[in-house]
């Protein structure tokens, strides 16, 4: 209480091996090539896809959907790829460590299982 939580601003450096920049964010996407909906027969595609110039440029910028990403460490196979290609450093390996001893049952939780 009384901290303060957020502030405005603060440096922004290139991401590592990505050269990101914060100004990769201000680009817009562009928009969805779609067909018409009267050129629409049963087993066409609504969407169009982008060319390869279009996906480069929606690839680029961050879309700030602030999901927080979490990697099941059952499933990861430590191939370092989520780290290389991570736009900032939220993504680190910990060295393993030791297991937490069995946590003993508080008082007040043992009186209120009676």
């Amino acid at each position: 209480m009384g901290m303060r939580r957020r502030r405005t601003g603060g440096p922004v450096e290139p991401a590592g091996l990505t050269d990101r920049t914060r100004d990769h964010d201000l680009v817009y996407p562009p928009h969805m090539p779609v067909l018409p909906p009267a050129a629409r027969g049963a087993e066409d595609e609504g969407e169009r896809g982008f060319g390869p110039e279009d996906a480069d440029t929606h690839a680029w910028p961050c879309h700030l959907c602030n999901h927080k990403s979490e990697i099941d460490k059952d499933k990861c196979i430590h191939c370092d790829w989520c780290i290389k290609v991570s736009p900032r450093d939220w993504a680190a390996i910990l060295p393993p460590t030791r297991p937490l001893p069995p946590r003993k049952p508080r008082a007040e939780n043992i009186l209120l299982a009676f």
